[in-house]
């Protein structure tokens, strides 16, 4: 099915490109939270932090705010706030199956520790074992898309030093082309200014020697993404300051940040497995703060104060949460596969346990990296989901539906793996979501948790 340009959203649409134009900053913008008295620089107040108050990014705000981009896509799609729930996406007009919503471009994407190049120790030591090894192919560092031999390569000078020299400083492919294309170049150059060697391969050789490679860890959040996040805030925050010279620094910070505070993020006190974020920051304040320090490509630098705000515990613990419950795993075509059409939609009465009749993954698609998402993080888990994220080539995903849906109908997608929806029970189902910090209330699980409930045998609940 073709989808209208206006359905399509590149990153400009949501004015989410560090890039980009920005537009010029009210002198009086209302404040939020973050920027207090004492000029801390926190980025977000607490989730719950966002009800009943007057802040500017309050989740009301924040759901008016999509719901526009929504209506500017042409997209069939509102988002609201529920009590007890957050913000879901409802349909705004009947839909019938197979309909795409929208295509989106992740706000910033990363690619997995498995996808990481090659190095040639890796190469010895897997040829004097007899191990049968192939190289990963090369990712593009904006949309993840794969690098042709002939890919245009943006040239970035490494620093001249390495940060540290702990052992993990190891080069970890930073001689391979960075982008796929010109476009891509020219859009993620602020970015990867701030990320270029040494600090993407010393990020690297951090992450394998600590986590190994992404099958091996119990969460796919990379140390890299995290380092990503600051780097984007940096090189938003040049582009605003530079259009908006006489803005103050709270006023930049605050527009620079703004993306980041449409995403939820998790309770102060909560904990994500696998990862001590304590070491996390220390290796980003010891790698990356160096970089951004010295300021981006044209020389301009950011300001003390707002370098200091960037690697407080509080925002990286907020950057860090929200890379935790808005990521989504990005399953990319392979560019030696041929595009495979769509297969039907099952029938209805069939669609409860197929896994997915319609695939949203592509065959011989590699688990290639992540990506955070404006509005596909809006919608809601279901273990019986309406819509199904479709990938492709690149980083750009699809939001379709699976069956019909009608107006003011809640859009629900699943956040794992649709193998499991098929094979696992409601106990099961509710272990893995468990890192998402919610238990699944679907119909379908309040139905199955009623229906076990009822088949346990009194004298076994009595003992």
């Amino acid at each position: 099915m073709a989808i209208s340009p206006t359905k399509a959203c590149d990153g400009h649409e949501l004015c989410l490109c560090p890039n980009e134009a920005p537009r010029t900053l009210s002198r009086h913008p209302r404040p939020t939270a973050s920027l207090s008295q004492t000029f801390s620089f926190h980025l977000f107040p607490p989730l719950d932090s966002f009800r009943g108050t007057a802040r500017f990014w309050e989740m009301a705000a924040v759901a008016d705010e999509l719901t526009a981009i929504f209506e500017r896509m042409e997209a069939p799609c509102a988002v609201r706030e529920i009590a007890g729930q957050g913000k879901c996406v409802v349909a705004t007009r009947d839909l019938p199956a197979g309909d795409v919503l929208f295509e989106e471009s992740p706000l910033l994407c990363w690619v997995f520790a498995d996808q990481y190049s090659l190095t040639d120790d890796e190469v010895a030591a897997a040829s004097s074992s007899g191990s049968a090894i192939r190289p990963c192919e090369a990712r593009c560092r904006h949309c993840l898309g794969p690098i042709r031999s002939d890919s245009a390569t943006l040239t970035l000078p490494a620093a001249s030093a390495p940060p540290s020299s702990d052992g993990t400083d190891r080069s970890v492919g930073d001689s391979a082309p960075r982008f796929c294309s010109s476009r891509c170049a020219s859009l993620n150059a602020g970015l990867e200014w701030f990320i270029r060697p040494p600090v993407e391969p010393a990020l690297r050789g951090f992450q394998l020697k600590h986590h190994g490679r992404t099958g091996e860890m119990e969460t796919p959040i990379t140390v890299e993404a995290l380092a990503r996040c600051v780097a984007w805030i940096a090189a938003r925050y040049l582009r605003t300051s530079a259009s908006n010279p006489t803005a103050t620094v709270p006023e930049v910070f605050a527009a620079a940040t703004a993306p980041f505070n449409r995403f939820v993020q998790p309770p102060d006190d909560a904990t994500l497995e696998g990862i001590d974020p304590a070491v996390w920051f220390a290796r980003l304040r010891r790698v990356l703060r160096p970089a951004v320090e010295k300021g981006g490509q044209d020389g301009r630098r950011l300001p003390g104060e707002a370098i200091d705000a960037l690697f407080t515990d509080a925002t990286l613990t907020t950057l860090l949460g929200q890379l935790a419950l808005n990521s989504q795993a990005l399953n990319i075509q392979s560019s030696h596969a041929a595009a495979a059409p769509p297969e039907p939609l099952a029938p209805a009465e069939q669609q409860d346990t197929a896994i997915d009749a319609h695939p949203s993954v592509p065959p011989s698609c590699v688990s290639a990296g992540a990506g955070l998402f404006t509005l596909q993080s809006c919608f809601n888990h279901s273990c019986r989901p309406n819509c199904f994220v479709r990938f492709g080539r690149d980083s750009e995903v699809a939001l379709v539906t699976k069956r019909p849906v009608h107006v003011g109908e809640q859009l629900t997608i699943t956040y794992i793996n649709e193998l499991y929806l098929a094979l696992e029970n409601v106990t099961q189902r509710r272990d893995r979501l468990a890192p998402y910090m919610f238990e699944c209330a679907c119909e379908r699980c309040i139905s199955e948790a009623a229906t076990a409930a009822s088949h346990v045998d009194p004298s076994n609940s009595a003992a």
